[in-house]
């Protein structure tokens, strides 16, 4: 028991220090592409991980794997091979919705009346970031400096 908690600590430390380093690299990425220095980057930064946190709302899903005698969801709560377990307080709306409607597909004797609220719900929540991702591209777009700055957002879709 001893040696398999280590293993999972261990694990987990091995998984987040990735994560962060991914993290760092995407940050150190993002500069280089639109040609910011760390100023200028402290200015953008907070727009960008907001559209990206819209864009992960109107997306919110749980990804599955597996056959039809092995199926099983990747749930936001559980992990995958590739990303670390996310506690409730670390997850959007969309995702927390997502793991709950997972939840009610793998119990056998789930209510239709309660599947359909988690996909009323999952949909709003999706409707209302996309309703909400022009407002913040509004935001973002008095930052952008340059030409070069103005066509990597539009063609990632931040600003139209």
């Amino acid at each position: 028991m001893a040696i398999e908690k280590w293993y999972t600590e261990r694990n987990q430390k091995i998984r987040r220090s990735s994560e962060e380093r991914m993290g760092l690299m995407a940050r150190e990425a993002w500069k280089r592409l639109l040609r910011v220095n760390e100023q200028q980057w402290k200015i953008l930064e907070p727009k960008i991980d907001k559209i990206l946190a819209l864009y992960w709302s109107t997306w919110a899903c749980v990804a599955g794997y597996g056959g039809i005698e092995d199926f099983h969801w990747h749930r936001h709560s559980e992990g995958t091979g590739l990303t670390m377990a996310k506690t409730p307080n670390e997850m959007i709306e969309g995702e927390k919705i997502a793991d709950e409607l997972v939840d009610l597909l793998r119990d056998e004797i789930s209510k239709d009346e309660d599947i359909r609220k988690k996909i009323d719900e999952l949909q709003q929540v999706r409707e209302k970031a996309r309703k909400e991702l022009p407002k913040v591209g509004q935001e973002l777009a008095p930052l952008i400096t340059t030409p070069r700055q103005e066509a990597i957002f539009l063609i990632m879709g931040y600003i139209d």
